[in-house]
């Protein structure tokens, strides 16, 4: 009857450590699920986020540019002050570095940063080629929509991108 007794007790023994071993296996992968929802949703209203500031940004601009088309329509001439024009431009690439940065340091994995670097290089193409066709000394035909406009269809496909990347991210958390 003894050994029964220690049989069961060794069996109650065993029974408590699984149990324990149990629970702190389902806790320690409740937290990293936890821990990965957390991440994804950190990274889903980061990107949002993002994109709501340049959207609105782009309204902006979208405004200075109808400004722009009246005046030169209104005068005849294209000889506008695209100071403010030009601001609004170079802000876009600014915004979009400042705020993905935080999410490549926190995940530490660039992607972000030459997606930024790509933008910043195609945007500011964009302002050179806008400074070549408007400045008083060519005489080359443009499209004001085209050229005026080039910025706006750049940003758009830049927050596609953003989400795209974004997307590849989560994936690999």
């Amino acid at each position: 009857m003894d050994n029964f007794t220690y049989g069961l007790d060794i069996a109650t023994a065993i029974s408590v450590i699984g149990a324990a071993f149990l629970f702190i296996w389902n806790s320690t992968r409740t937290n990293r699920n936890l821990l990965k929802e957390s991440q994804q949703t950190h990274i889903k209203t980061t990107i949002i986020k993002i994109s709501d500031k340049l959207s609105t940004e782009l309204i902006v601009l979208y405004k200075e540019i109808q400004r722009i088309e009246e005046l030169i329509l209104s005068d005849r001439t294209q000889n506008q002050d695209l100071t403010p024009y030009k601001l609004l431009v170079n802000q876009l690439p600014f915004i979009f570095r400042v705020r993905t940065k935080p999410l490549d340091k926190i995940y530490g994995n660039k992607r972000f940063e030459k997606l930024t670097n790509e933008f910043t290089m195609e945007m500011e193409e964009s302002l050179q080629n806008i400074k070549r066709v408007t400045s008083g000394e060519s005489d080359e035909k443009w499209d004001f929509v085209e050229v005026m406009y080039k910025p706006v269809r750049l940003t758009e496909s830049f927050i596609t991108k953003l989400y795209l990347e974004s997307e590849n991210l989560i994936k690999t958390l």
